[in-house]
C-alpha cells in the first residue's frame, strides 16, 4: 500500500511539473527575445549582430537618430509578452 500512495504522490508531482513547464518557456523566450533588441543581434549557434541603421533610410522619425534598430517608438518591443 506504501508503494502506491509513494508512486500517487510521484505521479502528481510530475503533473505539477508539466504544467509549469508552459510558463517557465514562456518566460524565458519573452526575456530572450527582449534581450535581442539591447544587444542588437541574433544568437543561433552562434552571435550574428543586426546590420547597421543606413545613413537615410527615407522613413520613421529623423530626429531620434540615437534609438536603437526596430526601435522607433518602442511599440514592437513592448509587444513581445506572455499571453495564456
Amino acid at each position: 500500500m506504501n508503494e502506491t500512495a509513494d508512486f500517487i504522490n510521484m505521479m502528481n508531482r510530475i503533473a505539477t511539473a508539466v504544467d509549469r513547464i508552459p510558463q517557465k518557456a514562456a518566460v524565458v523566450a519573452v526575456n530572450f527575445s527582449k534581450e535581442r533588441f539591447v544587444m542588437h543581434n541574433w544568437v543561433d549557434n552562434t552571435r550574428h549582430p543586426w546590420k547597421e541603421r543606413s545613413k537615410n533610410p527615407g522613413w520613421g522619425r529623423r530626429e531620434r537618430k540615437g534609438r536603437g534598430l526596430l526601435v522607433d517608438t518602442g511599440r514592437l518591443r513592448r509587444s513581445i509578452r506572455i499571453i495564456m
